[in-house]
């Protein structure tokens, strides 16, 4: 559980955003972040939760107990 406490509101967003298959460039307009951004804090994200892809980040976060599709409405 300690990877979720790494995380800030953006990384979030962005995880929220990608469970609902955003794509990057549709996650930056969202927001208000360049594509490029977008890219990096994903691929931190990747590393600190030690996965690979979106599929693998999403299955490990709804291992370690978080509702992906349902996050900004309450549940992390």
């Amino acid at each position: 559980m300690e990877e979720l406490k790494m995380l800030d509101e953006i990384d979030w967003e962005i995880i929220n955003l990608k469970s609902h298959g955003l794509k990057d460039r549709e996650i930056a307009e969202v927001i208000h972040f360049s594509p490029k951004t977008v890219k990096k804090r994903l691929l931190k994200l990747y590393e600190r939760l030690e996965v690979h892809n979106n599929i693998q980040m999403l299955r490990k976060l709804n291992e370690l107990g978080v509702d992906v599709w349902n996050i900004g409405r309450g549940s992390k």
